[in-house]
């Protein structure tokens, strides 16, 4: 009789409440020196504390950032998704971080092709009334959870002053709802700046950093934003830097 643990599709693990592991799926055998049979052997020797913590503490389910070792680095990101069953027995499914914040990079980096290329202005032309310009204003300036505590805005178009301020209610409910400590701004597909949005976006990264103090990063600065808020830049208490790819791997690092 085949052991269906085996054929789980992705890294699985299954231990006893000592960390002694008693199955696992292929896709983890492959990725992981699992010769010991123990939990903690791939473990990074800071990240045991934080899992031991975790798992005293946990009902039945869990999601936290490990640092673990692998057959191929000796230490990789995995967000780990943890379940202790009636039994006893912990249950981990281990997905690696690198992997996912690549495929998810490539992912935004189509969108922000495809909707630079869109023709903003047309749009507006043909919505009606304020109402539609305030959908647009809030589609303008999207709020993407990339991590748990990562967030991403991507502006789009001209910048006004409504623009930032109906984008700017949005993210400031956001950032004090959650547990974000990083967004990142990303100017690439915008157009002009007008003075009084210039205004309105240093209003809104003083309120930031009253909510939760958020490490704000602005991408993809071109030369025209550079004229346009060069007297804002030592106010603002901001890092800059040219792609979100770039971003996201000095996220990763740090």
């Amino acid at each position: 009789m085949y052991d269906d643990i085996e054929y789980i599709p992705v890294p699985y693990i299954k231990t006893d409440r000592n960390g002694k592991i008693i199955g696992f799926s292929r896709a983890a055998m492959h990725m992981f020196p699992l010769k010991e049979r123990s939990l903690y052997q791939i473990v990074d020797e800071f990240s045991v504390e934080k899992l031991t913590r975790a798992l005293m503490k946990m009902d039945e389910n869990y999601i936290m950032e490990l640092n673990l070792n692998t057959k191929t680095s000796p230490t990789s990101l995995f967000e780990v998704h943890i379940t202790r069953d009636p039994k006893g027995y912990y249950h981990f499914i281990l997905n690696e971080k690198d992997t996912q914040i690549q495929l998810l990079a490539n992912k935004l980096q189509d969108l922000q092709e495809r909707l630079a290329s869109t023709n903003l202005e047309l749009f507006e032309k043909t919505m009606e009334l304020e109402s539609a310009n305030y959908h647009l204003n809030e589609l303008s300036g999207p709020f993407i959870p990339l991590t748990q505590n990562i967030g991403l805005v991507p502006l789009f178009g001209d910048i006004t002053k409504e623009k930032v301020e109906i984008i700017g209610s949005n993210i400031e409910s956001i950032i004090y709802e959650g547990e974000y400590d990083s967004i990142l701004f990303d100017l690439t597909a915008t157009g002009k700046f007008e003075k009084e949005s210039i205004d309105a976006l240093s209003s809104l990264f003083k309120k930031l950093q009253i909510i939760a103090s958020p490490d704000i990063t602005i991408i993809g600065t071109k030369p025209k934003h550079a004229l346009a808020i060069k007297e804002f830049i030592l106010d603002w208490n901001i890092h800059y830097i040219g792609s979100l790819q770039q971003a996201l791997a000095k996220k990763q690092a740090t």
